[in-house]
Formats: C-alpha cells, structure tokens, sequence
C-alpha cells in the first residue's frame, strides 16, 4: 500500500508541508499552472481525508478533479458479451417506391 504522498506524486501533485489528516492545502495543478499568466497562484484545493490515507482536490481553473481513494484496488474490466452483429435484411422495394422512380424516370 502507497503512502499518500506517493499517491500524490504519481499525478505529479506536489504537497508543501504536512499531510494532516483532515487538513486542507492550495497548491499548484499539474494539469494547468504551467499555461497561465501567473504561473505561481495556487488554484488546486487539496483536502486530505479523516484517516490520513487518501485526499480530493479539484482545480478552480481548468476544473481536473480526482480522488486517490481507489489507488490501491485492483482494476476491474468491464464484462461484455459477444459482439452483435447487425443483419442486413434488404427488403424489395414496394409498388408505390416502384412507382414513384417510375415517374421520375430514375
């Protein structure tokens, strides 16, 4: 199991100071800071949860959000079945279509 720190770096989320449970911290987004005017101001608001092991944020510029909640569970593929295929059922043309290319001579 990663520290929460770890989790953090993976998304290249740097955290200054201490990761106290419960603690809220305003740090720069991976995602966007780098393509801004002001490429120091903190947009990304960062909450680590009641145990310590797992945080949420959300940018107020671009709007990346996420959660390290599910870092640590194994991924799961979806189940599909097999593929469909669609049935090509041309029908004849009926007397009034006949009719009509008739008259336009098409």
């Amino acid at each position: 199991m990663r520290s929460l720190s770890e989790k953090l770096l993976a998304r290249k989320i740097v955290l200054h100071g201490s990761a106290a449970a419960g603690s809220s911290h305003k740090v720069l987004c991976p995602e966007c800071s780098h393509t801004r005017r002001n490429k120091k101001d903190p947009c990304l608001s960062l909450t680590v949860d009641g145990d310590g092991d797992n945080a949420i944020w959300n940018c107020h510029n671009c709007g990346w959000a996420g959660t390290t909640k599910w870092d640590d569970q194994p991924e799961r593929r979806p189940r599909r079945g097999p593929p469909v295929r669609p049935k090509d059922t041309i029908e004849r043309p009926t007397v009034e279509v006949m009719q009509w290319f008739a008259e336009r001579q098409i």
